[in-house]
């Protein structure tokens, strides 16, 4: 490195070099679908490889980053017991990179594969609660989704991708699902139900698949779940209000947000996230960590609407 701070011709043409062969594995890695062993392989080496700055800084390259969206349409309604009354707005699908109908999990379906809690646990497949859902429709969203699951048990998380059609070696033209249960005996349940008939959703036949980024059962509570009961003044326990709050610290999906019709002071709140993993556990923490944020709210688990 010269004394200005920037590569001299030679280690300028190693980087590059490097950069070249970092992209190389990387596109390997997107073709790999195939192999597990040779999938994680080459995801490690073309993270290791990744370019670095003139100061020798890792800079982390596109596809190796966690993928997801800040919700910008919601569905509202009043709760009362059957669910959502007023017509649902449009959600965006999961700003993932993926696969759809009859397709397997890529290599950047997650996100970064190497950390770690995106790595297939070590664990037999029968104790697998996480499945792999293709042939959803193109717009599906996650309410869409979880409306066609109910009945099963808790959520832990749910990721959907939606469909690939432009510069792609193989574009899906449906969307595709993660979706992994807190326990075990739902897993199997749901499993058991689906795993040799279609699971309807909307017009499409949706095919359940283990995943093959194997997820061990959550250990938690039968009381933590993905939706978050808010109570307190109406000034703070707004969908407006919390929305804009969750936003600052964390990406999340909805299914929807309702208001409890019978509460009018203080008012009760219903937010059904997609996952509990990083998003009703992440905003459940925030609030309790930032009770200037809201004052005189309380916030509790409530009953998963697919349990």
């Amino acid at each position: 490195m010269a004394d200005d701070g920037t590569l001299n011709p030679a280690a300028q043409g190693a980087s590059e070099q490097l950069d070249q062969l970092f992209q190389s594995l990387k596109q390997m890695v997107d073709d790999l679908t195939s192999s597990p062993k040779a999938h994680k392989v080459a995801i490690t080496l073309a993270t290791s490889l990744r370019s670095r700055d003139a100061s020798g800084n890792i800079v982390p390259q596109p596809g190796f980053e966690m993928y997801g969206i800040k919700p910008t349409n919601m569905a509202i309604a009043n709760h009362n017991g059957n669910g959502p009354q007023l017509p649902h707005l449009t959600f965006q699908p999961s700003n993932s990179n993926g696969a759809g109908n009859g397709a397997h999990e890529s290599a950047n379906y997650l996100g970064d594969r190497t950390l770690a809690r995106n790595q297939s646990a070590n664990m037999p497949n029968d104790e697998n609660c996480a499945f792999f859902i293709t042939g959803l429709p193109p717009t599906c969203t996650v309410h869409i989704l979880l409306s066609a699951i109910k009945g099963f048990g808790r959520i832990f998380s749910t990721y959907i991708n939606p469909p690939t059609t432009q510069n792609c070696a193989r574009p899906h033209t449906t969307a595709a699902a993660k979706v992994v249960f807190f326990d075990l005996p739902t897993a199997q349940k749901f499993y058991k139900t689906y795993r040799h008939s279609p699971l309807v959703v909307g017009k499409h036949n949706a095919t359940v698949v283990p995943s093959r980024v194997k997820s061990a059962a959550a250990d938690y509570p039968n009381r933590f779940t993905r939706h978050l009961v808010l109570t307190g003044p109406a000034s703070i326990v707004n969908a407006e209000y919390v929305q804009r709050q969750f936003s600052r610290v964390s990406k999340y999906d909805v299914d929807f947000i309702s208001i409890d019709a019978k509460a009018e002071n203080p008012i009760e709140l219903h937010f059904h996230f997609g996952s509990f993993r990083a998003q009703a556990e992440q905003a459940a923490r925030m609030i309790h960590r930032n009770s200037h944020l809201f004052p005189g709210v309380k916030v509790k688990f409530g009953r998963d609407l697919c349990d």
